[in-house]
């Protein structure tokens, strides 16, 4: 977490699999999320990045990342990485993440709660927006199992 100026997200090429790319419809630029209301991006103040040793799934996609954090960033000190500062600069990170679940299911991670701060005004669109629409539109649309409606 920090409360200096926030980071935006840039792509990365898995976001542009089949699986993926679904989510970034109307999206025009590999970069995204330079403004908002929260630090003034839409990755800021607590972000969050995976970490297979603290239990993120295997099939856990990242799909955009958000790096550049200054030094003040505050990360758990109790942390030991393997590499070091390298690596514990390295990981000073939002990582907004994608994961399909085997029965159907999807978990989304924006990774920061400067994320909804980002979002566009009223009466406006931004590629932040997009994002998120595209994933109410799909979570909306999905076919639940019968006899499930309304649980």
């Amino acid at each position: 977490m920090g409360f200096e100026g926030a980071r935006p997200f840039t792509r990365t090429e898995e976001s542009r699999e089949a699986g993926c790319a679904w989510l970034f419809e109307g999206v025009e630029n590999a970069t995204f999320g330079t403004d908002g209301i929260v630090l003034g991006g839409a990755a800021g103040y607590e972000v969050d990045a995976t970490d297979p040793a603290l239990g993120t799934s295997a099939d856990t996609v990242v799909i955009a990342r958000a790096t550049g954090f200054p030094d003040s960033f505050f990360q758990d000190p109790t942390r030991w990485y393997e590499g070091g500062d390298t690596q514990r600069i390295a990981r000073r990170c939002a990582e907004m993440t994608l994961r399909k679940l085997a029965a159907g299911g999807l978990i989304f991670s924006a990774s920061s709660v400067a994320w909804c701060g980002a979002l566009p005004a009223a009466g406006a669109m931004n590629d932040v927006g997009r994002i998120t629409l595209n994933l109410l539109n799909r979570l909306g649309t999905t076919k639940e199992e019968p006899g499930r409606e309304n649980q």
